[in-house]
Parts: structure tokens; C-alpha cells; sequence
């Protein structure tokens, strides 16, 4: 007993020494400070401190406490203290932590890695009783149910993983083959079978491995996944994106596609509209064959939630080939293919209608596919170049129709406006056509010809190719007007626009109409119309003849 009274001195005296001589509130002795505890909690909150005050006497008869960490306990509870420390919630929160984080670290070194954080809040120049308050809270959290972070906006934990402990210049967390999830109002987002470290103080997350799948959208997980390398979240969001992952898609691909994996939260939303996860390819070359029946699609590939999208650059469209007995029939070219099991659709497509070595032509219309009906539009919708005119190069003349429509078992397209008025109407002009109210209906009120404009500007850069910037530094007019009058020049065949890339190709159409108006070159006033009531079409095409 003297000797276990002489220790007791001996440790205290150390302590007082360490704190500068000044007196201490709570001291080493495992029974005196439970006493000391005690005291300081008062009457305040007696359910929670009589529940905590148990438990460390329960450490005590059990030797669950080394002597050096009820020392350590000691001078922790001394130094929040004299930062100003509340029993409620300061005092209770280190007691919780402490006791949790000292009797459940896998080992002793990340126990004194622990303490050694929590000392560095406390005491050195930055010292703060809020960082310290922040740092017991997430301990308790992460220790006690896998939280590593949790705000009102989202929340982080892993679903398994043990007290193990680092430090490089900062604290952190190491975890080991988890499932990394988060969660926001009742829906969540799962890393499956990550590591990495966690760093507490910025809310990082150094990942290494690791899936994310589709199973959530009724996917099944073999199926459609992302395998990911190194990668860094932020966890105080509930939105990510991870550059370099590989994507397994067996429905389509025999080879992993690499690109970038995003995950969003959506809570209430439906799986047939959710975005995400989203997965975009870096090659824009990739290849679907029969992503429908009888189409192959070559270009951009990106996975929304359950839409495969096909995506592309203005001057790298994704292509989606329609065949008929074995042979393209019917091209289009597209920077953003949408495609969904029941139905496809294409935002300003680029149409090519094969007809033996020849094409009907259209340079940006709206493109929607029935997959249950086998039913394919191309929609003149009055949207960017969709008032262009069809290019009819086999019959030799153009189609000013709205609506052209063809389901893939029949062998007739057919040509019509487009419904929901009195009357269908189209029209049908000879691709030789001309006469001088055609010229003026162009000219407007321009000095220069517009035909005349483009073609003077390719002589100007031995090119009939160009941009819009050149074709309006040229004419020295605002871009804006200018390509107003592209898209009019469009609509005839004189010139093609890429309204996405700003280029511009002046068509032979421009100089065989200059040649016209000079009176070197024959041409016709071929030109008719076709009216029909709803219910009927202004004109079939043959796709066995290629009679109209």
C-alpha cells in the first residue's frame, strides 16, 4: 500500500510539473479520477454521466486501462479543462472517445498515433477546444459505426474496418478492403471493396480499387460495372468523379472501356429517370454491333444511369448505321445520341438516305426510333439546320418535306409534311433549278450576293473550306448575321454549316448558280407541290426500285 501511495505521488507530481506547478482537477489514480469525474459532471445530465462513470469503473476492475493511458486520460482531461471545457458536451465526448479508441485499436501504435493527434489540437498554437470537440466526435463516429463523415447535407461510412491509425503531415484513417458508402436522405452510393486513407481534418479520401455498378438500377452487378484505380474524393459532397476507371459493359463491349466514372444522390427518383452513376468513354471510336436490331453504332459511348448515349465532336460524330438485307440504307451522324431499350432519339443529325452510289441528304433534322413499332423518323423540326431542304442526289432534285418515316420490315419510306395540321404539303425542285426571283430572294438587300460571297471568299483562301470567323472577317460583318445567311445558303444546298463547329463548304450548287446567273450553264424551272389531306402521304420511296 506504501509503495502503491508512493507511485500515486509520484505520478501526480509529474503531472503538476508538466502543467507548471499549477493545481490539477483531475488526477492518474484510476478510483480518484472516476471521484474527480464525477464531481465535475455534477447534476447535470445524470443518466449520460452515471452511464459513462460505469463504464470506466468497469475499466478499471478490469484492467482494460494500462497505467501509462490513465495518465495519459489524466492530462487530457486537465488540459480541456483549462481551455474552457463544459461537462456537457466536452467532458463527457473525451471520456467516450477516449475509452473507445484506447480498447478497440487493432494495435498500441495506433493508439499513441490517436493521442498524439488529439495533443496536437490541445496544445499546440493553434490549439482549439472546437477542433478538439470535432476530432472526439468523429473518433466515437468512425469507431463505433464506421461514420468517417456526417453533415445535414450527406453522410460517409465504411460498412466494416478497425482502429487503424497514421500520420504523414497529417492524421489520418486507414481502410481496408470496405464498401465505401454514402448516403443522403434515406438513398445512397456504394464503393464496393475499396482502401485508402481518410483524412479527417480535410474531409480527403485517398482510394486505391474499388466498384461501383448499376445494380441499384436493376442491373445485375456481373453485368455492368467500373473497376477503379487511384482515386481522391472529398467527402464533405455527396458528388464525385474519378478520372482513368475501366468499364466492364458485357451487354456491348468484349474489351474495358476506360473514361470517367460520376456518382450523384438522387433521392426520390425513379430508376427510369435517374443520370447516375454516369460513365464516359475516352475513345470515341467505340463499336456496338446491333445495339438494335439491324444497327451498329460507332462513336462516343457514355452510360446514364439505364441511358447509353452516344457522344461525339462536332468534327468527330457518333455514326448509327441502319441496314436493310445485309446493306447500309440509312446513315446518321451525331454528337449526341440518346439510346434506351424502348426508343432512340438524335439532336441535329446528319442524314444520308442510300440509294445504290447516290444519297438523299440532310444536314441536321431530328431523329427518333420505335424500337416496339421498328419505326425510324427524320423530323424537320425547325430547330438549328433542320430547315434545310433534303438534297436529293439520285432523283436530281430537292424535297422540302417535313417528315420522313420508314418502318425497318416494310420496303416503302414515305415522305410527307408533318402531322397535326388540315393538310400535308411538300414540295419537289429540280436540283438545275433557276430563275431571277430565286437570285433576288437571296440577295436581299446585300451588296455582295450571298452566293457570290462565299465562293469570293474560298478563292480568298484556296480553300472551300473555312469558318465562320473567316467567312465574317471577309465580308466584314457581325458573326451573328453572318450566319443567318449561312443557314439561309444552307437550306438551298449552296453551302454545308456545322453550327456546332462554326466550319463552313461551299458546295459545287454555289458556282453551277453563279454559272446560271452569268449565262454560262443551261438550267430548269422544275418545280412542284404536293398537297394531301392528314391522313395521307405526298410521296412513297421505293427501297426495292428507288422509284419516288
Amino acid at each position: 500500500m506504501k509503495k502503491s501511495g508512493i507511485l500515486i505521488f509520484l505520478l501526480t507530481g509529474c503531472l503538476i510539473h508538466a502543467l507548471g506547478q499549477e493545481t490539477l482537477r483531475f488526477h492518474a489514480d484510476p478510483a480518484l479520477f472516476i471521484q474527480e469525474a464525477r464531481a465535475f459532471f455534477g447534476e447535470g445530465q445524470p443518466e449520460r454521466s452515471r452511464a459513462i462513470l460505469l463504464k470506466y469503473e468497469h475499466a478499471q476492475n478490469k484492467g482494460l486501462l494500462e497505467e501509462n493511458q490513465w495518465i495519459d486520460l489524466a492530462k487530457k482531461a486537465n488540459t480541456i479543462e483549462k481551455l474552457g471545457a463544459q461537462p456537457f458536451p466536452d467532458f463527457f465526448s473525451l471520456l467516450e472517445s477516449y475509452l473507445e479508441i484506447a480498447t478497440h485499436v487493432k494495435n498500441q501504435s495506433d493508439y499513441f498515433t490517436w493521442s498524439a493527434q488529439l495533443d496536437k489540437l490541445l496544445t499546440d498554437d493553434k490549439r482549439s477546444l472546437n477542433l478538439a470537440r470535432s476530432f472526439l466526435n468523429f473518433s466515437l463516429a468512425f469507431s463505433q459505426k464506421g461514420i468517417l463523415y456526417k453533415s445535414a447535407a450527406c453522410q460517409w461510412k465504411v460498412s466494416s474496418g478497425q482502429n487503424e491509425f497514421g500520420k504523414d503531415s497529417l492524421f489520418y484513417v486507414v481502410i481496408s478492403g470496405s464498401d465505401l458508402v454514402a448516403s443522403v436522405s434515406g438513398d445512397s452510393t456504394v464503393i464496393f471493396a475499396t482502401r485508402g486513407k481518410y483524412y479527417p481534418e480535410s474531409h480527403s479520401f485517398f482510394g486505391q480499387g474499388g466498384r461501383i455498378t448499376w445494380e441499384k438500377l436493376k442491373i445485375q452487378a456481373d453485368q455492368v460495372y467500373v473497376n477503379l484505380n487511384k482515386y481522391s474524393l472529398n467527402l464533405s459532397k455527396s458528388v464525385y468523379s474519378i478520372d482513368s476507371v475501366n468499364l466492364i459493359d458485357k451487354r456491348y463491349f468484349t474489351e474495358p472501356l476506360i473514361g470517367q466514372v460520376e456518382n450523384k444522390i438522387l433521392p426520390g427518383v425513379g430508376a427510369d429517370v435517374a443520370g447516375y452513376p454516369r460513365f464516359t468513354s475516352y475513345e470515341l471510336r467505340n463499336r456496338i454491333k446491333n445495339i438494335y436490331p439491324g444497327m451498329d453504332y460507332e462513336g462516343g459511348f457514355s452510360l446514364q444511369g439505364l441511358k447509353v448515349i452516344g457522344t461525339g465532336l462536332p468534327s468527330q460524330k457518333g455514326i448509327l448505321t441502319i441496314y436493310r438485307n445485309d446493306k447500309p440504307v440509312m446513315r446518321l451522324a451525331c454528337a449526341h445520341f440518346t439510346f434506351k431499350p424502348d426508343q432512340s432519339r438524335g439532336i441535329n443529325a446528319e442524314a444520308s438516305i442510300y440509294l445504290e452510289t447516290d444519297s438523299i441528304y440532310h444536314p441536321g433534322l431530328s431523329f427518333q426510333y420505335n424500337s416496339n413499332l421498328k419505326e425510324i423518323s427524320l423530323i424537320r423540326d425547325g430547330q438549328g439546320l433542320s430547315p434545310s431542304r433534303y438534297l436529293n442526289y439520285y432523283h436530281g432534285y430537292d424535297l422540302d418535306a417535313g417528315w420522313i418515316r420508314w418502318r425497318m420490315d416494310d420496303s416503302f419510306m414515305t415522305i410527307s409534311g408533318l402531322p397535326g395540321s388540315t393538310e400535308k404539303r411538300a414540295s419537289f425542285e429540280s436540283s438545275d433549278f433557276f430563275n431571277m426571283d430565286r437570285f433576288n430572294e437571296i440577295l436581299i438587300a446585300d451588296k455582295v450576293h450571298p452566293v457570290s460571297a462565299v465562293k469570293q471568299c474560298a478563292d480568298h483562301y484556296y480553300s472551300r473550306d473555312y469558318t465562320l470567323a473567316d467567312l465574317s472577317s471577309f465580308m466584314g460583318k457581325p458573326q451573328h448575321l453572318v450566319e443567318e445567311m449561312l443557314l439561309k445558303l444552307s437550306f438551298y444546298g449552296f453551302v454545308r454549316y456545322n453550327t456546332d463547329n462554326q466550319l463552313i463548304s461551299v458546295q459545287e450548287r454555289a458556282y453551277d448558280f453563279l454559272k446560271k446567273n452569268a449565262g454560262l450553264q443551261d438550267y430548269d424551272i422544275i418545280r412542284f407541290e404536293s398537297v394531301q389531306p392528314p391522313e395521307d402521304e405526298n410521296a412513297l420511296l421505293d427501297l426495292n426500285t428507288n422509284h419516288l
